[in-house]
This record gives structure tokens, sequence and C-alpha cells, in this order.
């Protein structure tokens, strides 16, 4: 399956906002949202590579989850909190990380949920999706309300989109993982992979406006 030309598309699409980001926007004078994106997608390759070893190896690398949701957590929710008006909104969403970090540490210390490296996150994994995806939704009724430009101009709308695609089909592909029938299971595995493609791609378009428009820039 790893040979499918689908999940190979998957694997080559992690790096292709993460190479745009480098091409375009170095030297380029970046907020903290643009630096933070950069190291969400440099995070993101590491992570995609080191999986891709532990798969050739035949090694169980669903551990790499336990460790990549927090981080993923936290800079999808900083990066989103940058394109908040409202400061109320912006400080809550950033409290909201440190709500979420500790209760992950806690599910972790008092093992309720399964460490184990061939086991998903199952609890707070799609937690963590669903508030992602709830602050995505929320960020994109504020651009779409506030924004004083040809919308598609804006790279925050983009981006935003990446995030809300990624974890809110996420959940679902989750939840559905649950079945027991083989096809279905490799049917959300492909799935898995074009949710994983369409998203790199968007971050590319998001990154592409952000130097294409250089005026959205500006915090």
């Amino acid at each position: 399956m790893a040979d499918h030309p689908l999940i190979l598309g998957a694997i080559i699409s992690t790096y292709i906002p993460l190479l745009a980001a480098l091409i375009l926007l170095t030297g380029q004078k970046l907020g903290y949202d643009l630096r933070m994106l950069l190291l969400f997608l440099g995070i993101a390759g590491i992570m995609e590579a080191i999986a891709l070893g532990y798969g050739i190896a035949g090694r169980p690398n669903l551990w790499m989850l336990h460790v990549y949701t927090p981080i993923e957590f936290s800079l999808t929710l900083f990066i989103l909190s940058c394109w908040q008006r409202n400061h109320r909104v912006r400080r809550s969403i950033r409290a909201g990380i440190l709500v979420y970090l500790a209760l992950y540490a806690l599910a972790k210390v008092y093992q309720l949920e399964d460490f184990s490296p061939n086991v998903l996150n199952y609890f707070t994994r799609p937690a963590s999706q669903l508030i992602a995806g709830g602050v995505a939704i929320y960020t994109l009724q504020q651009l779409w309300y506030f924004s004083e430009d040809q919308l598609h101009r804006n790279y925050r709308l983009w981006i935003t989109a990446a995030f809300l695609l990624y974890n809110i089909l996420g959940v679902i592909i989750f939840a559905l993982t649950f079945l027991k029938d083989r096809q279905s299971l490799v049917f959300l595995v492909y799935l898995h992979a074009l949710v994983n493609i369409t998203h790199n791609l968007l971050f590319t378009a998001g990154i592409i406006c952000a130097i294409r428009f250089k005026p959205e820039l500006v915090d």
C-alpha cells in the first residue's frame, strides 16, 4: 500500500509548502504567524521522514502521533490566534493551548490513554482536532466579515482553510477507523492521503499569496 501513487503523493506533498516557504519567504520580514507556520511545516516534514523510515523498517510508528499531537495543536492554535482582531479572543485561544497541554499531560501521567507504539491516541488526538477545527471555522468567519480586499488575495484564508480541512476531516476519518471491514479501512487510508495532499496544496497557495500580495503580510 505504501507504494500506491496516492500514498506517495501524500508523502511528497508534505514538503511542497515547506520548500515554497523556504524559497519564497527567505529574506522577507515575517510576522509571528508565518514564522510559526515555517516551524509547523518543518516539524511536519521531520515527522513524515521519521514515520517513513519506521514504515520501511517494518516497525510500528503510531507512537509518533502521541508526540506530534500536542506540538501540532499548539502551533495550529497559535497561528490562528495571531489573526484574531479581538485581543480577548486571541488571549483565550492561547490560554486554551495551555489548558489542553495540561490535560494531555494528565492523560499520559494517569495512563488514561495507551502509549503503545502501535496504538493511536484515540482520545487526545480527536479532541485536539475538534478544537482546532472549531477555531479554524471561527477564524474563517472573521476573515470573511472583516476582509477589506479580495478574500482570495489574503494568505490567511488559504492557510486557515488548510487547517479546517485537515482537522475536521481528520476527526471523521478517525471515527471511521473503528470499522472492521478491510475494504473500508483501505478506502480511509486513501481518503486520508487525499486530504493530506489537498491541505498541503492549500498551505502552498497561502504561501504564494503571502509573497505575491505583500501588503497582506502586515499584521
